[in-house]
């Protein structure tokens, strides 16, 4: 794990299209100290800080076709900060706070012709600097504080030919209605939330892979020999097991032939976290699914890492867990009590994920740090007795998996 000169908190909040294909993150930020002093008031203080920390930590894991929102005031636009960035991968996004004058509007086009794109944030409805709109390429709408007649709105913005983005969507009736108002781009956890569809039972296909799950979840009853077999009862996950231990995230002086091999230069331990990877992939191959793997992943690790700074009813291994399933429910649009209905898991996860107890809070702290909710995550962790600087090297260490080996899968 790198040393960072200055400790950050990095949050990212996705961005899809249409087709609710991830196209972006929108990059959130805190500096992990204590709450009082992690209230960012120096807007320009905070923007360099993303710059020299933040933006490497929030690559971690995230191909490289993928663009990033980082926020610029109006003193770091005119101070040429954004200059620092790579254009192929920064939107330069220009807070509401950020007056937009003549001085602003030449540096936004000094930007647009070094090749950047860049995005208006939380517009109102207020048409009055509309002379420079032409400059952006993005106009975001913050959904919940729109009181503007958003079709029309999105119609008007549509003449200066941009793409106009919806955030802080939260469901999928939200979406729908955005998507069908005519927006582009839609940012919020909308995504992470299952989507029930009366009647919908799981697939065969689903079914195969969720017993895969049961039996691995229970580490205790597996033995070399027989996780050996578990791995090898299904093609797909043996041919796409070998294929990673293959790939250059390893770099293994001779290829791995076997799963007995991979069993033994790897670890019981890591297969079986692999294998749960793999198996969750396929229960929803879509770019929404792979979000939510993706999303699962950083939260396990992330709960083991922290699992030796808390106090929990549970193993590591079961505080694993929870991270893992805890998307389980979206990944197949099933209530939770439904998809973990053929796993045995320790009976405190379960409820956790299904009721809610104890072990809730922990998944409620992870929303509010993927949320950048940095002031309700400062009174958990107070609550809950952690510190920021583990709870930043607990976060650290999950992206540092996601960053080796994730998108290998």
């Amino acid at each position: 794990m790198e040393e960072l000169a200055t400790p950050v908190f990095v949050a990212r909040q996705p961005i899809f299209d249409k087709n609710l294909k991830i196209w972006g993150y929108e990059l959130l930020f805190r500096e992990a100290e204590s709450a009082k002093e992690a209230n960012v008031t120096d807007g320009e203080y905070a923007t360099s800080k993303v710059i020299l920390y933040g933006f490497p930590l929030a690559q971690k894991g995230v191909k490289n076709n993928v663009k990033f929102l980082i926020n610029f005031t109006e003193e770091s636009l005119l101070k040429e900060i954004p200059f620092l960035l790579p254009k192929d991968r920064v939107i330069v996004e220009v807070l509401e706070t950020v007056s937009l004058n003549t001085k602003i509007a030449k540096l936004c086009i000094k930007l647009k012709k070094s090749g950047y794109m860049l995005a208006l944030d939380d517009f109102t409805g207020e048409i009055e600097n509309k002379k420079f709109f032409y400059i952006f390429d993005i106009i975001k709408i913050d959904l919940p504080n729109f009181k503007d007649d958003i079709k029309n709105t999105v119609k008007e913005l549509k003449r200066y030919k941009c793409k106009v983005l919806a955030e802080k969507v939260e469901n999928r009736k939200e979406f729908e209605f955005t998507k069908e108002a005519g927006f582009d781009l839609f940012q919020g956890f909308f995504f992470s939330k299952p989507q029930i569809v009366s009647g919908r039972t799981i697939n065969p296909t689903q079914l195969s892979k969720i017993k895969l799950l049961n039996i691995l979840s229970q580490k205790e009853d597996l033995t070399p020999e027989k996780l050996a077999e578990v791995i090898k009862s299904d093609v797909s996950l043996s041919y796409n097991l070998l294929k990673f231990i293959n790939s250059a995230s390893f770099s293994f002086l001779r290829k791995i032939e076997s799963i007995k091999d991979a069993i033994n230069y790897l670890g019981m331990q890591n297969v079986i976290k692999w294998c749960m990877i793999l198996l969750l992939t396929h229960l929803n191959p879509s770019s929404v699914g792979k979000e939510l793997v993706r999303l699962s992943v950083q939260r396990a690790y992330f709960l083991e890492n922290l699992y030796k700074y808390v106090k929990v009813p549970v193993s590591q291994d079961s505080f694993f867990l929870l991270g893992m399933f805890s998307k389980l429910d979206a990944i197949l649009n099933l209530p939770m009590e439904e998809a973990l209905k053929d796993i045995k898991i320790d009976p405190k996860v379960k409820d956790a994920l299904v009721k809610g107890n104890e072990l809730t809070t922990y998944l409620f702290l992870l929303e509010n740090y993927e949320k950048g909710n940095w002031e309700t995550v400062d009174k958990m962790t107070s609550e809950l007795g952690i510190s920021s600087e583990k709870l930043l090297e607990s976060h650290l260490k999950a992206l540092e998996f996601l960053s080796k080996f994730y998108y290998e899968f």
